[in-house]
């Protein structure tokens, strides 16, 4: 039965494994859901393009068969130690730059200041932080399309992580106002 976990155990993308590198982690893929519709489906896309990634039943799979992403598929900033924040998506900036030219009209950067403290007690290798207001796409806004332009975290004395996202108008720089997410 070992046998057949540790040959579970590496990244679905690039096939590291923790046995082979010691400095990554394996992550595995999110649980479906409508919390985590958006999420899922990122991971999916990006993992598998050619594949059926919007079918939430293929997302389903891909988290019960228990497949994996290492940690060189995330920015440094989606982590806290080596835990893997709850909201983060592989390949963000490639994702949501390509989301962005599909809509030239609308503007591509916009301002975002969200702040929620946030208990880190539930940190585990799986399922890290909610941070609904993250890196926003034009999915979860009723705005046009919008990518990360700052990513500022700080963890207080008291265990509570506070998030902080940027963005701005692209055609003049100016902060935008804040969009409102849409209700699940």
């Amino acid at each position: 039965m070992s046998s057949q976990k540790e040959n579970t155990r590496i990244c679905c993308m690039c096939g590291s494994s923790p046995s082979k590198d010691s400095s990554i982690t394996l992550h595995r893929f999110p649980k479906p859901g409508s919390k985590n519709a958006l999420r899922c489906e990122l991971w999916a896309k990006y993992c598998f393009p050619n594949k059926a990634w919007s079918s939430p039943k293929f997302q389903d799979e891909l988290h019960s068969k228990h497949k994996m992403l290492c940690s060189k598929h995330f920015e440094s900033t989606c982590f806290i130690e080596k835990k893997l924040f709850r909201t983060a998506v592989p390949g963000v900036q490639g994702i949501l730059e390509e989301t962005s030219q599909k809509s030239p009209s609308a503007p591509s950067h916009i301002e975002v200041r969200s702040t929620e403290d946030i208990d880190r007690s539930h940190l585990d290798t799986h399922a890290i932080i909610e941070t609904s207001r993250g890196c926003a796409t034009e999915s979860d806004l009723d705005i046009g399309n919008v990518r990360c332009k700052t990513f500022t975290e700080t963890v207080s004395e008291d265990n509570k992580h506070k998030l902080t996202v940027l963005m701005h108008n692209e055609t003049d720089g100016t902060p935008a106002e804040n969009p409102q997410p849409r209700k699940q």
